[in-house]
């Protein structure tokens, strides 16, 4: 591939963003509904993989402003997919549980992104997946904790 000579289009963080915006676009497309956002879906799935948690653990947890997790949360209990209880220690938080409608929409949401794993693996077959895959988590980690350093993700 030829190279422009320019810092920005041929930089690695910049076709990482490229890159990122074209899997994430497809991964709305195979994995939205009409009546629910990945957003909505990502925290139903991790709230039946593991368990009970607050607001603020899923904001840390999926890098969602709280705003955006207590929005989404408000709507999937509108649609019954989530419950809300007092933390038994802490009477201030309240902790957000899936339900069996939700535990459903949850399954379906895994099957889909399984869909379009597949379909991200297999433009990908020529390269070994495991070492991309641990490549990708050192770089998230060591910017999360670049943030963290700098007194940005607390």
């Amino acid at each position: 591939m030829a190279t422009s000579g320019s810092e920005w289009l041929d930089g690695i963080a910049y076709r990482i963003w490229l890159t990122s915006q074209s899997v994430g676009a497809r991964f709305v497309e195979v994995v939205e509904h009409p009546d629910v956002t990945v957003t909505q879906l990502g925290l139903a799935v991790h709230l039946d993989e593991l368990g009970a948690m607050s607001a603020s653990d899923l904001s840390r947890i999926l890098k969602i402003t709280p705003q955006g997790v207590s929005k989404a949360l408000r709507q999937l209990e509108v649609l019954g997919w989530v419950s809300r209880s007092p933390h038994p220690d802490h009477g201030r938080i309240i902790l957000f549980e899936i339900t069996d409608a939700g535990r459903a929409i949850a399954l379906q949401g895994r099957h889909d992104a399984a869909r379009a794993n597949r379909e991200i693996e297999t433009l990908l077959q020529a390269f070994d997946l495991s070492t991309l895959q641990a490549a990708l988590s050192a770089v998230r980690r060591g910017l999360d904790q670049k943030g963290k350093d700098a007194g940005l993700n607390e």
